[in-house]
């Protein structure tokens, strides 16, 4: 009995790290394409502007902080989370 509840322990662990790491490596190259926008977004904003208008910039402007904000929150989860497992390690809690 035990060892199945082990192995099914060792297979969720192992499956929520993989998840962890796997979306924190997605989520990593989301904000390289998102620099990456940005970074071409403020070379062509000069003639974005001249053919479409102002209104462009401040929708593009709009974006980007709402991507910098959603990317903050997600950025002090992920510390809470570190918090959570550096205070349990330092607690004697072994996983």
């Amino acid at each position: 009995m035990f060892g199945k509840f082990q192995s099914h322990y060792n297979n969720t662990k192992s499956f929520l790290g993989n998840a962890y790491n796997n979306t924190k490596h997605f989520l990593g190259n989301v904000d390289n394409g998102v620099r990456f926008a940005k970074t071409l977004y403020s070379v062509l904003e000069p003639a974005i502007d001249a053919y479409v208008g102002g209104n462009a910039s401040k929708n593009v402007m709009k974006a980007i902080k709402g991507y910098d904000d959603l990317r903050s929150k997600v950025i002090d989860a992920n510390h809470g989370l570190e918090d959570v497992g550096h205070k349990l390690h330092k607690a004697g809690v072994r996983f």
